[in-house]
């Protein structure tokens, strides 16, 4: 590899960039604004702008889409191991925070809006981990470049939460499940090869573990006050 290889130069340098705005965002703190309906709007704008930075680089030709795993998977040989690996990792992650689940404390926010939020951040962080494959791959290859972007999107997430929901058992749980979902889906791009399955799984095992969420929290009286339960996405 030659030093300064544009090559993989600039496709670095792009990750770089983002993880500077990711650590920007997280300062400004945005979702965490007490109105909910700024908490919607919040969710949509992050989902935008991780897009538009995504599709940016790839038209600009920064980062390569099959660096992003923005490729057609295999579908015959994901019937293989996905229902598989797909059902393992619900199990694990129920077990892991069946404990936190059932101290479930009111939500607020009407339902829709709680899905269209959780779907937003679900496909941000998505998108996120597929801009920072996309710009180590040159550099690492496929296989190492998934890796080392799980372990810098959590190095860079999750920054304290303030206020009633900066206690810090909801914390960590949320952080936990955010780690939990981002490890899948890398294991997941790893195997198919591709960012869509990844999205797939992620939003599979985030609507399983609600639903457990949701059947164990009905035999337990609601807190008096919500908290972060380890249940949510956001970071």
């Amino acid at each position: 590899m030659i030093l300064y290889d544009p090559a993989w130069l600039w496709p670095l340098l792009g990750g770089l960039l983002l993880l500077v705005a990711l650590l920007g965002f997280q300062r400004l703190d945005l979702a965490r604004a007490a109105r909910p309906g700024f908490r919607y709007a919040a969710a949509l704008l992050e989902l935008l702008a991780a897009a538009a930075a995504l599709i940016g680089g790839l038209s600009l030709g920064i980062w390569q889409p099959s660096d992003a795993g923005l490729t057609t998977p295999d579908w015959a040989s994901l019937g293989e191991w996905l229902p598989g690996y797909a059902l393992g990792m619900a199990l694990w992650i129920c077990l892991l925070f069946a404990p936190a689940w059932r101290q479930r404390a009111t939500e607020i926010g009407s339902r829709k809006d709680r899905a269209v939020v959780l779907f937003a951040r679900l496909a941000r962080d998505e998108t996120l981990l597929a801009m920072l494959r996309a710009a180590l791959a040159p550099a690492l290859g496929l296989y190492w470049a998934a890796w080392l972007a799980v372990a810098l999107r959590l190095g860079v997430r999750g920054a304290p939460e303030r206020g009633v929901e900066g206690q810090a058992k909801g914390a960590r749980a949320t952080l936990l499940l955010n780690a939990s979902l981002d490890l899948a889906a890398t294991v997941t791009v790893i195997m198919s090869g591709s960012a869509w399955v990844a999205l797939a799984l992620r939003v599979l095992l985030c609507v399983i573990a609600r639903g457990v969420r949701a059947l164990l929290s009905h035999k337990t009286r609601p807190a008096a006050t919500p908290v972060a339960d380890g249940s949510e996405t956001d970071d």
